[in-house]
């Protein structure tokens, strides 16, 4: 009797999650259907145009992005990268490309921010103190992204000056572990699947961010923003800058951009847990509320397993097919966050176990004060 219910309880539940993948898959497609696509817009007068690049520890990541910025078909830069703290030779590889292209600029930041700012906020405030006056449009790459193509500079920044807002590139996330792409796949997919940009660019609703990896503005469009000083104190700060512009009436931009630029991600799944302990810390406000979530979220990627087992165990076709169909809309879903990246389809095949990262996040959001991001500690309201 008992095992009769708990195949009813949990086939319900089944039914239940195979809905809810099927109409996150399905919003997952109108977020990509939302992205514009990569084309340049005339360029008017040239402008010169300010690349600020915040690094941390990225010896390896800085000669491929230097390289990709210097091949660009737009040559009306200067580049201005600021070594955050660093304790490999960033500083010496930049200085480097510096002596051979003047466009080319190293700011030393060797301070502590300063209370009630982050870190990488700091750092980046710090460039801004150098760009040039006669600057009309500002980039902002991190150091661990590449240019694929020649004219990605150009499509960047002629949309920022013809719509006047912000306009971001959804890169491509390259993986250099398999653990690595197991969490990207579930990132890349969660984020378009339940926070999509179809939302983003509604303006009816409050949802906002784009990729702070690789976005740009004009300069009249920062300052009236408030600069990142507004945000000064924020862990997410793309994110809330994107909620600041949002709320001003500033437009934003998205632009499929997979083919443009990459992006490299974290090779361990605890740098992808850490990550997410930073964007929900202000979500996580409420411990027990988060949990709950993190509980529900666990459910909706393990039922699958659990209905397909106890259908085994027990002898019954009906949790079976639930348990398979639940699987199936699930992998389906999950190959959102293949394709974007180019990865192998088995990625999205594991998710239903591999999922539960995203409640891992959720959880060490909410229990800790604290965040360790960067190799350093940064210690939460």
């Amino acid at each position: 009797m008992i095992l009769e219910v708990i195949i009813v309880f949990l086939g319900v539940l089944g039914v239940l999650n195979t809905i809810i993948w099927f109409k996150a898959y399905k919003w997952g497609l109108e977020s990509l259907q939302s992205l514009r696509d990569p084309s340049p817009k005339p360029i008017s007068g040239e402008p010169l145009v300010s690349i600020v690049v915040p690094a941390r520890n990225e010896a390896e990541n800085i000669p491929l992005l230097l390289n990709s910025i210097l091949e660009q078909d737009y040559d009306n830069f200067e580049v201005i990268v600021v070594d955050d703290n660093s304790s490999d030779n960033t500083s010496e590889i930049v200085l480097e490309y510096a002596k051979r292209d003047r466009r080319i600029k190293l700011v030393r930041n060797n301070q502590s921010p300063p209370l009630g700012w982050s870190p990488k906020v700091y750092a980046l405030m710090r460039g801004l103190e150098h760009v040039n006056p006669e600057t009309r449009i500002l980039v902002f790459l991190d150091a661990d992204t590449r240019l694929l193509a020649r004219n990605t500079l150009r499509i960047l920044i002629s949309n920022a000056q013809s719509i006047g807002g912000i306009v971001s590139l959804n890169p491509r996330f390259k993986c250099p572990t398999r653990r690595c792409k197991i969490a990207e796949t579930i990132l890349t997919t969660f984020a378009h699947c339940f926070l999509g940009f179809n939302r983003v660019l509604d303006e009816k609703h409050k949802l906002a961010w784009f990729y702070g990896c690789c976005w740009a503005v004009s300069r009249e469009t920062y300052e009236k923003l408030g600069t990142h000083y507004a945000v000064r104190h924020s862990l997410v700060e793309d994110r809330d800058l994107a909620e600041r512009a949002k709320s001003m009436g500033i437009p934003l931009m998205i632009i499929k951009a997979w083919d443009l630029i990459e992006t490299v991600w974290y090779p361990r799944i605890h740098d992808s847990v850490r990550m997410l302990a930073r964007v929900m810390r202000r979500h996580a406000k409420s411990k027990t509320r988060t949990i709950g979530e993190a509980l529900i979220i666990a459910l909706s990627y393990l039922l699958p397993v659990m209905n397909t087992v106890l259908g085994i165990v027990s002898y019954n076709i009906v949790p079976v097919a639930v348990g398979l169909a639940n699987y199936a809309i699930l992998t389906i879903a999950h190959s959102i966050g293949t394709r974007i990246n180019n990865y192998s389809i088995m990625y999205a095949l594991i998710t239903s176990v591999a999922g539960l990262i995203m409640s891992w996040g959720l959880i060490e959001a909410a229990r800790t004060s604290h965040i360790v991001w960067r190799d350093r500690l940064i210690t939460t309201s």
